[in-house]
């Protein structure tokens, strides 16, 4: 019965030893989680504020150009405002060039339909006073 108390206490000695190596692994398995989470916990953090800072400088790089192209588009649309201004002035003087040479041919036209009309009356009174000499 003596050998049957040494064993069991021998067992109980190892039991406690293993409870006490289980606990502490567990506690130093929990101290390196919570130091890896956070160290990873930071990382994320330097990750993001460094997104963060890229994605303004992305932003305001992209502003600028949009500002760049936006002001060469102004002055291209100027450019071509002064360009149709032009070409419509010089189609507008064309046009007013026409219209004023079609209306001294016109004239001329009217004229020589009066200056026949004119004849045509001096020669129907001249027909008239021959049939009809007692009229005048």
């Amino acid at each position: 019965m003596a050998n049957e108390l040494q064993v069991w206490t021998m067992i109980g000695v190892f039991v406690a030893i293993m409870s006490s190596v289980l606990g502490l692994l567990s506690a130093a398995f929990l101290r390196v989680l919570r130091a890896e989470i956070g160290s990873l916990s930071s990382v994320v953090s330097s990750q993001g504020t460094s997104l963060r800072a890229e994605m303004g400088t992305l932003a305001t790089d992209l502003r600028a150009e949009m500002g760049t192209l936006a002001t060469d588009l102004r002055a291209e649309m100027g450019t071509l405002a002064t360009d149709l201004r032009a070409e419509m002035g010089t189609l507008a003087t064309d046009l007013r060039a026409d219209m004023s040479t079609l209306t001294a041919e016109i004239k001329a036209e009217i004229r020589v339909l009066d200056n026949k009309v004119d004849l045509l009356d001096r020669d129907v009174q001249a027909i008239a006073r021959q049939v009809f000499p007692d009229r005048d």
